[in-house]
């Protein structure tokens, strides 16, 4: 399973990248797959990465000035547990995170 701490790997081809605090999460980057990643029936990039983050306050901080938590699309979190039994989801360190 996928579902441990690991680091970005930088690359700047397509990606699916979710953030996480507590047992919300959102869409960063990738949204011209969310339809097909919600259904799980297309082709995603895969893994799909999740960063942490200990309050909404931090990850406020790391959104770029231009993006605000209200312009990303909620996940459900049904969807991410399904990536995760899928061993498709790497959880990504993020620097509040020790």
């Amino acid at each position: 399973m996928h579902d441990t701490e690991t680091t970005p790997d930088g690359g700047d081809g397509d990606r699916i990248v979710l953030v996480q605090v507590k047992e919300a999460y959102w869409m960063l980057e990738g949204e011209q797959y969310l339809n097909a990643m919600l259904l799980g029936r297309e082709s995603i990039p895969k893994p799909v990465h999740c960063l942490r983050f200990e309050s909404v306050f931090d990850l406020s901080l790391f959104l770029p000035k231009d993006r605000n938590l209200g312009s990303l699309w909620g996940i459900n979190p049904a969807v991410v547990e399904r990536l995760r039994r899928s061993d498709e989801l790497v959880v990504v360190k993020t620097p509040d995170d020790g």
